[in-house]
């Protein structure tokens, strides 16, 4: 079969819808709608006139402007066929070349509708049966079909709708002819079956290597040098089609490396940028490349001749390289200027910018007019794509935007500035689009971002630690560590970003010592444990114990820190290396040395001083606690509590995070760890102290504005140091608000226990007088005032109790019921044992006893300090049988750190304050100190060397399904059972319950399949399950 040129193929397929419409009338497709012909003659007359005529016109357009549907005359097209199936191959080259005609100009809905007709469906169907399966398989298709069926193709433009065999076979249909194809015309239709197959399905990899393998061969059977450069490199820019090129690697053969570089010295400039994309890597031909276009780049016209598109490859290139040409990018800063001198266009808006930022990454930091240049083009481009009340003319992607902002925030640390406003329009649209950004992209920019001192919003760095947090699965443990600090210098090293990432296994094997160091600094500041990462860092130092002598400074700096901030809190890690660092003069000086690089000398150091002395705190200074490790300019103290007061010359919170610097987290989380509160104040908080003061009135005493700020500051901290220990009530935490708390001059903790142990009434009256006596000033001395009048109230509410004594009614809170107070519903009171974990709802109130329905045929009872808040109704969880008298028909009960009271409104609360908690956590005196003191070391040692129980969890739970029901154990019953697992001091056994018993026991030495007899049960809690026994050494 002939080619045909596209004016036959419309002849053709004008005389084949004539001869398909005569034929319609009588054959088995008369149905189709007849159409007129009438415009056939003026189209003779036109072609015979020589002018070019419409496919419409061809195919019997109405000359009234109706033009006629593309689906009636594509069907009119393949109805000539009659049976696609019996047609030979040629039949349907033809027909699949008419249809590309005809739809060339059509609109894409009319090619849809052809793409979804059955008849187009089948002619396809069958037209790829006939096609070759393999690059063996022999049919009648011949070799000069391939060009213009592809470009029939192309007219169709439905790749979608086509098999997906059909790409992969017309890749074999080039193979076959390949030995009467030139290799360019066979590179051409393998780059045109990847334009046509956008899910790149087709050609298969063999159709690539047959290609591939005839240049190699082209390349080895001609002298290096005979083939000509221009035509090589054609060639090998077409193998860099985005299809192909990481499936061939006919690039790198030695013959074809070989051409190249003999034909290097006649190599064009306009060359140069398509053999960089593909050898800008190469260790031979890489480095020629560069000397090329250096000398190019020295000449008086520059790098002017390349286009922008050339230029970005270009720039691409050179950042590759491991010496960029400083020549080179100077010359690329030229080409963009010149490119900005014109005026930047929607069209070369994106390579301006690509070629800028890949530049910039290898240019010299002395070069004054490039970094100026680099700051015109994101300026230009900038405008574009945030124009001042326009509309937007340049979208530009997430990788686009955030080299954008990374270059504007490091030209601003250059400029020492905020930047241009745009740069907040960049981060917020980055917000959204930043889990799009490839990794080195993303890391990239977090790490400029921990340098810049740039305000910007917080949301920003909040979609970074999500994007991270989404990336860590498939993270290296370098790519994880390159974020991870960061990440902490921002104060966005979220948990989560760990847990995610497998940090226990990748520590223990990938770790290098700079990693390392930068990973434990990172986690320390951002206070992230997994519970053994220490220890297991601690091992890995022991390993790559000869390799940290080779460490810089600075990470001699981060890991020291590391690992000293972490001594000061938990105390010496296991292992050689890590004590030795902690305890390493050497180590210990570069540390400081990095302090004293980093953190700016506060300008307010003696202003804060003098403040300080004149509120009467009487600072201590430069403190050295007991971790040896930080100082703390000023220390305040009062019985109770210590406060660090640290001038600072930089703002605490960083400005693109809002979060707390990694640096200044870490050393304040020392301090907090040994139980000091900290106040940091930076040198802008001073004068914006000032300038307020001014503003409300131009007469202030700026010195007296600055003093009660700092007062207020002291005062906030040792109040809410003071309360936390306390732990009020509700009524009287609004009672103390008007009492001067902690500080030289404020209420001292005792006293505050004094006056929160009185009744309400008398808290009320000393508040109230106070209140007075102060406005008035006759108050030296708050704390002895304070307490001289809490024991004045308290004498005159117990002589009036006594003067009232007997003359008071009791008033309960629910009168007593006619058929009395029992329950004959209830289990018999015999049932209830000393120890037993009761629940129930609220009966009566009398003054500070409260009745509760705890399921006996009489309610439990127990006394509080306070029963004011308790009603009628409320539900009480948690509460302890104390005493049973069978006799008296009472049962005594007893409230428990974790009894709760929920009342009728869902409102959860504590039965005890939490001051009633602290007071049972003091160190036991009874028998039960022994399985005290077992919790506390399996606590604080046995933690670090094992870390697991002695048997895993079972699939289906710890649960025994043939169990007993609680109710037939009873508390002091001796029982038996078997050990079914243990951890640290702790054992669990199985006596009969549904969950095991457990008890704790100093020195435990049972195994799993111990056999334990007489064992006593201690408590039993019904809500829970739980069962607890009395130690055997008890």
């Amino acid at each position: 079969m002939l080619l045909r040129s596209p004016h036959e193929m419309r002849a053709i397929a004008s005389k084949s819808v004539l001869a398909s419409s005569s034929a319609a009338s009588s054959s088995s497709f008369a149905r189709v709608p007849r159409r007129s012909f009438a415009a056939a003659a003026t189209t003779s007359a036109s072609e015979k006139s020589g002018s070019t005529v419409s496919p419409n016109v061809l195919l019997g357009a109405q000359s009234t402007g109706v033009t006629s549907s593309i689906q009636n005359q594509c069907n009119l097209v393949m109805m000539r066929l009659k049976s696609p199936k019996q047609a030979p191959l040629s039949a349907l080259v033809e027909t699949v070349q008419q249809l590309g005609v005809i739809t060339k100009e059509a609109p894409a809905e009319e090619r849809l509708e052809l793409a979804e007709s059955v008849n187009y469906r089948q002619l396809m169907l069958e037209f790829v049966a006939k096609l070759p399966r393999d690059a063996g398989e022999r049919t009648a298709w011949d070799q000069a079909w391939t060009l213009p069926m592809l470009q029939s193709l192309r007219d169709l433009r439905l790749p979608d709708a086509m098999d997906r065999k059909l790409y992969i076979r017309l890749g074999n249909t080039v193979v076959q002819g390949s030995a009467r194809m030139e290799l360019d015309v066979m590179l051409g239709a393998l780059c045109e079956i990847c334009k046509l197959d956008p899910k790149g399905r087709g050609p298969d990899d063999f159709a690539v290597w047959s290609v591939g393998r005839k240049l190699e061969v082209m390349c080895q059977s001609a002298a290096p040098g005979d083939i000509p450069i221009s035509e090589l490199v054609q060639l090998l820019h077409q193998f860099n089609n985005p299809a192909m090129r990481h499936r061939s690697s006919v690039h790198l053969a030695p013959a074809v490396v070989k051409q190249v570089e003999a034909g290097l010295p006649a190599c064009t400039l306009k060359e140069l940028p398509m053999l960089l994309l593909t050898y800008a890597t190469h260790p031979e031909l890489g480095p020629h490349l560069m000397e090329r276009l250096a000398i190019a780049a020295g000449s008086p016209e520059g790098l002017k001749a390349l286009s922008m598109n050339e230029a970005a490859v270009v720039a691409n290139a050179l950042a590759e390289q491991v010496a960029p040409s400083a020549v080179v990018s100077e010359a690329l800063m030229k080409r963009i200027e010149q490119e900005l001198e014109k005026g930047l266009s929607t069209q070369t808006a994106d390579f301006v910018l690509r070629t800028a930022v890949a530049t910039a990454d290898c240019m010299p930091t002395d070069k004054k007019a490039s970094w100026e240049t680099l700051e015109k083009a994101l300026q230009a481009v900038a405008d574009l794509v945030f124009p001042a009340g326009g509309e937007v003319q340049v979208a530009l992607p997430a990788e686009r935007l955030a080299a954008m902002l990374r270059w504007q925030l490091i030209l601003n640390e250059r400029n020492n500035s905020d930047g241009p406003s745009w740069t907040e329009e960049v981060a917020q649209n980055l917000e959204t689009l930043v889990g799009k950004l490839p990794l080195a992209s993303l890391t990239a920019l977090v790490q400029t971002l921990a340098t810049s001192e740039t305000p910007l919003p917080g949301a920003l760095c909040q979609g970074i630690a999500e994007a991270c947090e989404n990336l860590a699965r498939t993270l290296s443990t370098k790519d994880f560590v390159a974020l991870a600090l960061p990440l902490a210098q921002l104060g966005c090293l979220e948990p989560a970003f760990v847990e995610t990432f497998d940090i226990e296994a990748a520590i223990t094997t990938e770790t290098s010592a700079p990693m390392l160091a930068h990973l434990l600094w990172a986690l320390r500041a951002a206070n992230v444990d997994t519970g053994v990462l220490w220890s297991l860092a601690s091992m890995r130092l022991d390993v790559i114990k000869p390799s940290l002598s080779q460490l810089p400074d600075e990470d001699r700096a981060l890991l020291y820190e590391a690992l000293a901030g972490h001594r000061a809190t938990f105390g010496e890690l296991s292992g050689g290396a890590a004590p030795r660092i902690c305890q390493d003069v050497q180590w210990k000086t570069c540390w400081q040395d990095l302090i004293e690089k980093n953190t700016p000398e506060p300008e307010s150091k003696g202003l804060m001083e003098e403040l300080l002395e004149e509120l009467g705190y009487q600072p201590e200074k430069n403190v050295i606690f007991d971790d040896h490790l930080y100082v703390a300019p000023f220390v305040v103290r009062d019985r109770t509590s210590e406060i660090v007061v640290e001038p600072l010359g930089m703002i605490p919170r960083h400005p693109a995070s809002r979060e707390q610097r990694g640096s200044i987290s870490i050393r304040h989380r020392t301090w907090m760890d040994q139980g000091k509160d900290v106040l940091s104040i930076p040198d802008r908080a001073w004068t914006a102290v000032a300038e307020k003061a001014k503003e409300e009135n131009k007469e202030a005493d700026v010195r007296k504005a600055q003093s009660d700020y700092l007062k207020l500051k002291l005062d906030t901290l040792f109040r809410e140091f003071l309360l936390e220990e306390l732990n009020p009530s509700e009524e009287t935490a609004a009672l103390l608000k008007d009492l001067p708390i902690g500080g030289p001059k404020g209420l001292p903790l005792d006293v505050l226990k004094a006056f929160e142990m009185q009744p309400p009434a008398v808290q009320r009256n000393v508040a109230e007088t106070f209140k007075k006596a102060s406005a008035s000033g006759t108050i030296q001395n708050p704390a002895g005032w304070v307490m001289t009048a809490v024991q004045q109230q308290a004498l005159r509410v117990k002589q009036k109790e006594e003067l009232t004594k007997g003359k008071s009614k009791i008033v309960a809170a629910k009168p007593k019921p006619a058929d009395g107070w029992e329950h004959q519903e209830g289990k018999p009171l015999s049932e209830a044992k000393p120890g037993l974990i009761v629940s129930g709802k609220v009966t009566n109130i009398v003054n500070n006893r409260v009745w509760v329905d705890v399921g006996f045929t009489s309610d439990g009872t127990f006394a509080l300090r306070d029963a004011s808040n308790f009603k009628v109704g409320d539900q009480v969880t948690s509460l302890k049988v104390h005493e049973v008298d069978l006799e008296k028909g009472n049962l005594q009960l007893r409230a428990q750190l974790r009894s709760q009271k929920k009342s009728e409104d869902g409102k959860v609360t504590r039965v005890l304050p939490k001051a009633k908690a602290k007071a049972a956590a003091e160190p036991p005196t009874s028998k039960a100190a022994a399985v005290a003191k077992a919790r506390a070391k399996a606590m604080s040692q046995d933690w670090k060397t094992d870390f697991s129980a002695a048997r895993r969890r079972p699939s289906d739970g710890w649960k025994h399904k043939d169990a007993k029901p609680l109710s037939e154990f009873t508390v002091g019953m001796a029982v038996k059972g078997t050990v079914t697992n243990t951890l640290h001091e702790r054992v669990w056994v199985d006596i009969g319950t549904e969950k095991d018993a457990s008890f704790w026991m100093e020195g435990n030495s049972f195994k799993i399949g111990d056999e334990i007899p007489d064992l006593k049960i201690d408590s039993i809690d019904e809500q829970r399950g739980r069962v607890l026994l009395k130690s055997p050494s008890s």
